[in-house]
């Protein structure tokens, strides 16, 4: 039997201490703040499309969602790979404008092209490079804002924010259907 009592699995001498909760609260809040609306933005439009995709089309079109929502992962999967580039280039704050810009035009264009299939597969691969760079894209955000050390709080103070705008984006987009009829 080997001896195992002299190996290191993980080196934690180097990490910093996490900050506590209140410090990040009071030293960062604005930028906290944002960063939770955008991320909630984000995977309430995630919500709104799949909302959109069955209201808005012909029978047709309709019983393709499940090729739709499997275009919308594969493209949301690739732009996982692909977000790291763009945020070594243009810096997480471009990639991440980048990404609530492809997920409004998606979601613009899946609403509007709703009854031309091509095009909504189009859309919806938009929409889903859109998505697909946001999470990562906001983590790098909170890290590079907040550091290793805060990162964590950071992160649980967003989720209550990010739930907010998710709970509300749903059913905000059903009410606007009932009122508007399309």
């Amino acid at each position: 039997m080997s001896d195992l009592s002299n190996v290191t699995v993980v080196d934690i001498s180097g990490w910093a201490p996490t900050a506590d909760t209140t410090t990040v609260l009071a030293n960062d809040w604005k930028g906290l703040a944002t960063i939770a609306l955008m991320n909630g933005f984000q995977i309430a439009c995630n919500n709104a499309s799949l909302t959109v995709m069955e209201l808005s089309m012909n029978q047709v079109i309709r019983a393709s969602i499940p090729v739709l929502v499997s275009v919308l992962a594969v493209s949301a999967a690739v732009a996982k790979l692909l977000f790291g580039a763009i945020a070594e280039r243009t810096g997480e704050r471009g990639a991440f404008l980048l990404s609530l810009g492809l997920q409004m035009i998606g979601l613009v264009g899946i609403v509007q092209l709703s009854d031309h299939y091509t095009l909504l597969l189009t859309m919806t691969s938009i929409f889903g490079l859109g998505m697909g760079g946001a999470l990562p894209i906001m983590n790098a955000l909170l890290a590079r804002l907040f550091g290793q050390a805060s990162f964590g709080p950071a992160m649980g103070l967003c989720a209550p924010i990010m739930t907010v705008t998710q709970a509300i984006g749903a059913p905000l987009l059903g009410y606007i259907y009932d009122v508007r009829g399309d």
